[in-house]
């Protein structure tokens, strides 16, 4: 009788640890479950607005892109209206005129007079400068 008690005290705490187990399944299935439902319901609010904005788009006049005056005429098309390559292209081309133009270096080590723009490497000859620079005026 003592081994069939243990058999069965046996069983019966493996089944409840099954139930506790498929509980937390069944809970685990309901959070995904609504997730789900959420998931499908953002997708469709997002199909909906992209139909939209595509109807939106498709109702918009076109705009033609015309270059500036200062774009040599070759560059051109027959209509006056830019491609978007060829603005890619201007765009890169004064990029790159800006990185050719010389650029003013300051050193740290320097005082600068604010009116003339004269370096000094003291600041007592740079005072003597400014106040007789000033006094010109």
């Amino acid at each position: 009788i003592k081994s069939i008690n243990e058999q069965h005290d046996a069983v019966t705490a493996k089944l409840l640890s099954y139930e506790e187990l498929l509980s937390a399944k069944n809970d685990e299935l309901a959070k995904l479950k609504k997730e789900s439902g959420q998931a499908k319901a953002r997708l469709a609010e997002l199909q909906s607005e992209g139909e939209t904005l595509s109807i939106l788009r498709a109702q918009e006049p076109q705009a033609s892109l015309t270059p500036p005056p200062s774009l040599p005429s070759s560059s051109r098309s027959p209509g006056g209206v830019l491609s978007l390559d060829q603005l890619s292209r201007n765009l890169e081309s004064k990029d790159s005129e800006k990185k050719k133009a010389p650029e003013e270096v300051v050193d740290e080590n320097l005082f600068y007079c604010p009116k003339c723009n004269k370096s000094f490497t003291e600041l007592r000859p740079l005072e003597g400068h400014v106040n007789r620079c000033l006094d010109e005026d």
